[in-house]
């Protein structure tokens, strides 16, 4: 395994869930107590059931509540003869465009409305 490739994807996750399948896959090559005890059994499902709701707890984008209230609309303006020699973008990260008036643009790229 390339450990360099392996943390720039998997960041500090792949280390720990690496070090975990280690020292779970170890501890049931060697331990007897896994073939004759049902309660350990269980015990260790429920663990590495858990362990891996926690990881996928961590890796699950979460929304943060004040995302939409960052968004402002774009409406009723004049955009009228500007001139780019690149992309005109309006209204490219806000909420609603509407009610603009938009004429006379010269773009050297494209123009994207909303």
């Amino acid at each position: 395994m390339d450990w360099g490739q392996a943390l720039k994807i998997g960041g500090p996750a792949t280390v720990a869930a690496f070090v975990f399948y280690k020292l779970i896959s170890t501890y049931l090559i060697e331990s007897k107590l896994i073939e004759t005890n049902l309660i350990v059994n269980i015990v260790l499902l429920v663990f590495v059931f858990l362990f891996c709701l926690f990881l996928a707890w961590l890796l699950i984008p979460r929304k943060v509540k004040g995302d939409d209230s960052s968004k402002k609309d774009v409406v009723n303006n004049e955009i009228e003869e500007n001139c780019s020699n690149s992309d005109i973008n309006i209204g490219k990260q806000t909420g609603a465009v509407r009610g603009n008036k938009i004429k006379n643009n010269k773009s050297g790229g494209d123009i994207n409305i909303g």
